[in-house]
C-alpha cells in the first residue's frame, strides 16, 4: 500500500532509533507487510531472489532475539522455582506431634474375604 510507511515508526524523516534485543526496530527496506512473519510458499521460492536477502536477513534477526527472550524467560522461570530438598520437604510436611512415625499413619484396613 503505498504511503503506509509514512504511518509507522519507520516513517521518512523521524530520528534513527538503535534496534536492540530487548526492543528490536527492524525496516524490510523493499518488503511488504509480514513478509518476515509469513515469507513465502515454497513453490514460490527462487534461489537468490524469494525471499529477498533482506527478509531472510530480517528472519534471522528474529530468530536471535526471539530465542533470547525464550532463554530469558526459561532462566527467571527455573529461578522463581523453589528448592525443595529433603530438609525443606521435611519442614514443609511436619508430621503432628501425636504422630510417632510415618507408619503410624497407614489406616486400619477392612477384612480380606475369605
Amino acid at each position: 500500500m503505498a504511503g503506509s510507511r509514512a504511518a509507522t515508526p519507520h516513517a521518512l524523516g523521524l530520528p534513527a532509533r538503535k534496534s536492540t534485543t530487548s526492543e528490536p526496530f527492524l525496516l524490510v527496506r523493499g518488503g511488504v507487510h509480514h513478509w518476515d512473519e509469513n515469507g513465502v510458499f515454497a513453490n514460490e521460492t527462487v534461489l537468490g531472489v524469494l525471499p529477498p536477502r533482506e527478509v531472510e536477513r530480517v528472519q534471522g534477526e528474529e530468530r536471535r532475539f526471539v530465542r533470547a527472550w525464550m532463554d530469558e524467560w526459561q532462566k527467571k522461570k527455573v529461578r522463581k522455582r523453589p528448592r525443595l530438598g529433603l530438609q525443606a520437604l521435611e519442614k514443609h510436611f511436619q508430621l503432628a506431634p501425636d504422630i510417632a512415625s510415618p507408619a503410624d499413619l497407614e489406616l486400619e484396613r477392612p477384612p480380606s474375604p475369605t
